[in-house]
């Protein structure tokens, strides 16, 4: 609710700072030279949201504390003027002209929103109703250095009655002991910020969120992967032990011991996983762009720009080489040398159980991603061509009508006489989606 932030603040000590967001949708801003620029992704902000959040400044001042200014990213800004230019500059939207403070850098791409335009909450009316039972307002708040954030989620149950009680008795005629009697409730949950992209599937989220189930997803077939290359190089080493037997045979015949046979087996092992790893990495680097444009996703590759992830990496290649090493330097070591150099040793036969086990996990591996591969491509297949109840394709959606004021009904009359039409209407926002606003039910006494 728009009065939340500052209640809050003024009832829980707990509470460093407040802030809200009224995010919109994209803006079509009127220009002075009467161009008109397209700016994705808008909201309105209370002044406190660049002391809560680190925002990089490059022209100008970051303050929209008062009405009718604006602070735009640096990439609206060379759309618009220039970064230097922009400031000072005015725009037109929603039929009010805004003046241009600031310019900051382009929020970075690991963040729950990228804003191109934040304008002053003071220009929004909305912002000053003093009405609890309307969620049109995201709060962020920055707690005290140690505050148990769960602690304080109780704490607030305790308020309350304070303020929607009154709301409760103005609008429907019951107590909020009667309330709360009938089984309805009213709760507001904190959520940690970091525990958004991966943790949150709310309704009207800013921005389409990632999914940890995903990871988890992708991680097991790339672990599944991983596990059936492992078991390949075991089987391979083991069954091209004709090769090496002989070797094995003579070297301990001339005194070597089994620990440094086992040593070297560990050391062409873990050398061949450093081999792969830097194959692997440089394929993912040429690669990259293709599945991007593939994909329409922005990835970029990860081992050069994180030390931590890089770290891991080496790490996860020489635990690889190791595990994949181990059987087949034990194995290998194990040669008795009269056996051998009499050519007593049965060579390329099955290595006994261990050697079947790593096969049927080799397969168990295998067709449990076939069978998910299909699975997948089957809900797939069914997303794509499930019938919607209108044909899509036929449908066009012009947005930002709201430009046309009065003129949008002729030019709805316009479009509905071209060739080809068949109807034509106007709408706030999709049935499909869309932000709007959100208010709760109250039962009547």
């Amino acid at each position: 609710p728009a009065p939340m932030w500052k209640a809050f603040e003024n009832d829980f000590p707990e509470i460093e700072l407040a802030a809200r967001m009224r995010n919109l949708e994209d803006m079509i801003l009127e220009l002075e030279d009467q161009r008109m620029v397209k700016v994705p992704k808008f909201a309105y902000v209370d002044q406190e949201v660049f002391s809560m959040f680190s925002f990089t400044k490059l022209a100008g001042v970051l303050d929209v504390s008062e009405p009718n200014t604006i602070v735009i990213s640096e990439s609206t800004a060379k759309k618009l003027f220039g970064v230097s230019e922009s400031v000072g500059k005015n725009v037109t939207f929603y039929e009010q002209t805004y003046m241009i403070k600031g310019v900051y850098q382009d929020i970075p791409e690991n963040t729950h929103f990228h804003y191109g335009m934040l304008g002053s909450m003071s220009s929004w009316d909305n912002s000053k109703s003093t009405e609890w039972g309307s969620n049109n307002f995201r709060t962020y708040f920055l707690l005290q250095e140690g505050v148990d954030y769960l602690e304080l989620h109780e704490k607030f149950k305790t308020i309350y009655p304070k303020y929607f009680g009154p709301m409760l008795a103005e609008h429907s005629d019951v107590s909020w002991e009667q309330f709360i009697e009938s089984g309805s409730y009213v709760d507001y949950e904190l959520q940690p910020l970091t525990d958004i992209h991966l943790h949150s599937d709310l309704s009207y989220e800013i921005e389409q969120n990632g999914s940890f189930q995903y990871i988890l997803l992708f991680g097991a077939a790339g672990l599944f992967v991983l596990i059936i290359a492992c078991i390949n190089f075991m089987n391979i080493s083991t069954a091209r032990s004709s090769t090496r037997a002989k070797e094995v045979g003579m070297r301990k015949v001339l005194g070597s011991r089994k620990s440094y046979l086992v040593n070297q087996f560990m050391v062409e092992s873990l050398l061949n996983a450093v081999i792969a790893a830097i194959i692997a990495t440089a394929t993912v680097y040429i690669l990259l762009p293709f599945f991007n444009q593939l994909t329409d996703k922005n990835i970029t590759n990860p081992f050069f720009g994180d030390l931590n992830l890089f770290s891991w990496a080496i790490a996860g290649t020489i635990l690889v080489g190791l595990l994949a090493g181990v059987y087949p330097a034990f194995y290998l070591s194990s040669f008795r040398p009269l056996k051998v150099l009499k050519g007593e040793l049965r060579l390329g036969v099955k290595s006994g159980w261990m050697r079947n086990t790593l096969v049927i996990a080799q397969f168990s591996a295998s067709i449990i991603l076939i069978f998910g591969a299909v699975v997948i491509g089957s809900q797939l297949s069914y997303i794509q061509n499930k019938s919607l109840g209108f044909s899509k394709d036929q449908v066009i959606i012009l947005r930002n009508t709201y430009m046309m004021g009065d003129r949008i009904e002729a030019f709805e009359e316009e479009v509905k006489n071209q060739p080809g039409v068949t109807n034509t209407t106007t709408t706030s926002f999709l049935p499909t989606g869309g932000n709007r606003s959100d208010s709760p039910l109250m039962p009547k006494a």
